[in-house]
């Protein structure tokens, strides 16, 4: 039998380097019957009650503070009836139950009017530097590393844990309602719900995971978004220099293998289907920098005005829908259906992009609208051109980085070309190749 009634945990701290380490503090009350078999230690057994109050402990990143708790104890299974603990100036409540040491099976309901996962999470490692080898020595040869193996407990235990928040913060961005349900057996995430508002949007997730094999965790993921900001996911997910603005609404479901980007996209397979709009496309990052070559052939620049490139060039390009499918497959993005709707232009386009190499090659075709448009105040066809021109066919083909886009022979551009076969001819000079001195100026900053 153990009785006590309100041991002050500082006093423990002297009785070793360890406490002493853990700034231990708070008060705790108990009065359990302990049962430990001689022959079978994992058969021992708890019963009665465990309380505390203002826990505190600091270990690794984490400071806890106020730590009050109420906990029943019956054979292998303790209730927790309630826990207020706040970590990191997080608050957190929870309530469940843990049962059978040995294989725990853990049932818990975590909630928190305010959850600060950035505050929870530990900071980014730095990179570690390389030592070279001094000069005049032979360098070793690698080490052989042993193969990563999760602690013997993680795949003897079973969960389910729910997290509800009022609100929190995660990588600096604001979200509101969130809720979260998961199932885990023994290495594997049976099933996961997420669900949570950011600024105005909703993102709902579900999925599952197979983790037994640290080294090849395998995932399955089903994002539902609706009208979130296109570049809050950009922040969410580290991607910088965003050139498309907008709302952005997504579906699909994918698989793959976690690991660094390589790994992940060699893996990655699935659908994802995304409306985005109305926002604007800015001359910055890959997005932007095609639509500059793109816009910035003499033959595209003989057809729209020169005031819809100089807009686009500082202010950028405003449009009301872009509407996309794409199918992953081990390292290639194959795009079936993408189409772009602005006052000036229409653009489609289908093709692949090989995510691994950095290569694409898409086909194109651009619908120039010969409207005024009040957005970017200018005519975009000129001249006699616009009553016969209606498309512009063209690729994009080589490096994500640095792509080659050159016009093909099209319906649209052939029926102008008899139309005005004369007086058109400058229009068209160059159309198959790339972008030259003139066109320079649109492409590099």
């Amino acid at each position: 039998t153990a009785n006590v009634k309100h041991l002050n945990l500082a006093h423990l701290r002297e009785l070793s380097p360890a406490l002493k380490k853990l700034s231990l503090g708070g008060t705790v009350d108990m009065d359990l019957d302990v049962y430990v078999p001689y022959a079978a230690a994992r058969n021992s057994r708890l019963s009665g009650m465990l309380s505390t109050r203002n826990l505190a402990f600091k270990a690794a990143h984490l400071t806890v503070e106020k730590g009050d708790a109420e906990l029943n104890l019956s054979g292998n299974t303790a209730l927790i009836k309630r826990v207020q603990v706040q970590i990191n100036d997080t608050l957190l409540e929870v309530t469940g139950q843990v049962a059978s040491p040995t294989e725990p099976d853990i049932q818990l309901h975590v909630t928190s009017p305010d959850l600060n996962v950035d505050r929870l999470l530990p900071p980014a490692r730095a990179e570690a530097s390389v030592e070279k080898p001094s000069q005049g020595l032979s360098p070793r040869a690698p080490e052989k590393t042993a193969k990563t193996e999760w602690p013997p407990t993680v795949l003897k235990t079973t969960a389910r844990i729910r997290v509800e928040a009022d609100k929190g913060r995660y990588k600096g961005i604001e979200f509101q309602k969130l809720t979260m349900d998961a199932f885990y057996d023994r290495g594997e995430i049976k099933q996961s719900d997420l669900s949570f508002g950011m600024e105005g949007g909703q993102i709902a997730m579900t999925g599952s995971g197979d983790i037994r094999d640290p080294e090849d965790i395998r995932f399955r993921v089903s994002p539902n978004i609706k009208s979130l900001s296109l570049e809050r996911i950009a922040a969410i997910l580290g991607v910088p220099g965003v050139s498309v603005s907008g709302p952005v609404s997504a579906n699909g479901e994918l698989q793959g293998r976690a690991g660094i980007s390589n790994d992940l996209l060699a893996s990655l397979t699935g659908n994802l289907d995304a409306e985005i709009g109305p926002g604007e496309i800015a001359r910055i990052g890959r997005a932007g920098e095609w639509m500059a070559r793109l816009l910035s052939l003499t033959s595209i620049k003989g057809i729209l005005s020169g005031s819809l490139l100089e807009d686009f060039a500082n202010k950028g390009l405003p449009y009301q829908r872009i509407i996309g499918q794409a199918t992953f497959n081990r390292g290639n993005m194959d795009v079936s259906y993408f189409r772009l709707d602005s006052n000036t232009m229409n653009l489609d386009a289908k093709g692949r992009v090989n995510l691994l190499e950095g290569h694409m090659d898409i086909g194109a075709r651009l619908k120039p609208l010969g409207v005024v448009s009040t957005v970017v105040g200018a005519v975009p066809l000129v001249g006699k051109v616009g009553a016969s021109l209606t498309e512009i066919y063209f690729n994009v083909t080589g490096p994500l980085d640095d792509p080659r886009v050159s016009i093909i022979p099209g319906q649209g551009i052939a029926g102008a070309v008899e139309d005005q076969a004369k007086g058109v001819g400058s229009v068209f000079r160059g159309a198959a190749g790339s972008p030259g001195k003139e066109e320079n100026k649109w492409i590099r900053k």
